[in-house]
């Protein structure tokens, strides 16, 4: 399992930070299974699979790694270390896949919006 970290915004004020657990040898399997049934089903444009729920964490996580860090992107968490935060309850982890991109997408609980973060596929397991 490899640990990500992200941040993207719920609303033009509230901000959350979340950190998610992913195979990735796993997930590499599945958006090929994904990419082959969109290719032999062109009605399809999209397939979404189960996922980790995220795990809300204090922002300045996010923050102190710099240039790495880029909103809407989940990056590999150097760290085994966090405290976990319940400030918008962060749950339904998902993947949506499609032909050219991979996101992982959860919600906060009070909160009617989906936040998504862009799964590089080529990263090295």
């Amino acid at each position: 399992m490899t640990v990500f970290i992200g941040a993207d915004w719920i609303d033009d004020f509230f901000q959350a930070t979340i950190v998610v657990d992913i195979n990735m040898r796993q997930l590499r399997e599945q958006v090929k299974t994904a990419r082959k049934f969109i290719e032999e089903n062109p009605e399809v444009s999209m397939v979404e699979l189960n996922a980790s729920d995220p795990v809300e964490v204090d922002g300045e996580l996010f923050e102190d790694m710099e240039d790495l860090a880029e909103n809407g992107c989940l990056i590999p968490y150097p760290h085994s270390a966090y405290e976990e935060r319940t400030e918008h309850y962060m749950r339904y982890g998902r993947v949506n896949v499609s032909t050219h991109s991979v996101y992982y997408i959860c919600s906060p609980k009070y909160w009617d919006v989906d936040l998504s973060f862009y799964v590089d596929m080529e990263e090295e397991e």
